[in-house]
């Protein structure tokens, strides 16, 4: 049995830092379709594409979901929170935005 356990990598399990949707712990800020965690910044938004019956009592609501996911801990001697997967622009290049 210890053999069989050392062979086999160990099993992760769902991450809340990752997952989408409304966490069950969060404080959350009310926008229009849809919300901002206040912990970290990070945006949902669900926007509608349609509402189609189906057959039964539930019908399939098609929709676009966002989840911004931009800022991220960072620990090296303390934690702090910096951007992630955002482009850093040079002056100049993007029209001066």
């Amino acid at each position: 049995m210890t053999i069989i356990c050392i062979m086999f990598k160990t099993a992760e399990a769902q991450n809340y830092l990752t997952q989408t949707g409304s966490p069950s712990f969060t404080t959350s800020q009310p926008v229009e379709l849809g919300f901002v965690n206040v912990a970290n910044g990070n945006l949902h938004l669900e926007i509608p594409l349609g509402y189609f019956p189906q057959r039964g009592s539930r019908g399939f609501a098609a929709k676009l979901i966002y989840d911004s996911r931009i800022w991220q801990v960072v620990t090296t001697t303390s934690s702090t929170w910096q951007p992630n997967n955002v482009l850093t622009v040079i002056h100049g290049e993007a029209g001066d935005w």
